[in-house]
């Protein structure tokens, strides 16, 4: 862990050599940080929510808050696209008697968001699909260094999409 805290606080300063120091002696293996709520999460330094949570303590604040400030007691929260389980993890830490729910389509991200539910004991329940309008199979496009922007929607071939960039 202190291997992890060392290379977190050279990625914050954006020093050099962090990634080899990363890739060469912590194998490239994902950095375990505590959150600024205290959760601790298995990170990738070079995956855009994850590196935003190293170098600020949570990525999109704003909305955990919303999300605290509107669940009742004994709550139910469902996590769409849940990503790491950032949200997801966090809710059910701070609030135990929340049901969470994450629903997660990319099988890599499902797997970190139970490897950061069981660094926390945290009870998250994960579905593997990706919610839409209709009941049927359809393809997912996956975004390297950015995996929130994965999409059912292929953002190369989209038109509409390229134009509303």
């Amino acid at each position: 862990m202190i291997l992890d805290k060392f290379s977190a606080w050279m990625f914050k300063r954006k020093l050099r050599g962090s990634t080899f120091f990363h890739q060469q002696l912590l194998h490239g293996r994902r950095l375990k940080i505590k959150t600024k709520h205290g959760i601790l999460l298995a990170l990738d330094p070079n995956e855009y929510v994850d590196r935003f949570v190293i170098d600020y303590g949570y990525y999109e604040s704003e909305v955990l808050e919303a999300i605290m400030d509107h669940l009742p007691e004994n709550g139910c929260f469902w996590d769409v696209g849940a990503n790491i389980g950032l949200h997801a993890v966090t809710v059910a830490c701070l609030k135990p008697d929340t049901k969470v729910f994450c629903f997660e389509p990319n099988p890599k991200m499902a797997e970190r968001i139970w490897e950061n539910a069981d660094l926390n004991k945290a009870n998250v329940k994960t579905v593997q699909n990706a919610l839409g309008n209709s009941n049927r199979e359809v393809s997912l496009y996956l975004h390297s260094g950015n995996a929130g922007m994965s999409s059912v929607q292929n953002w190369n071939e989209d038109k509409s999409l390229k134009k509303s960039k």
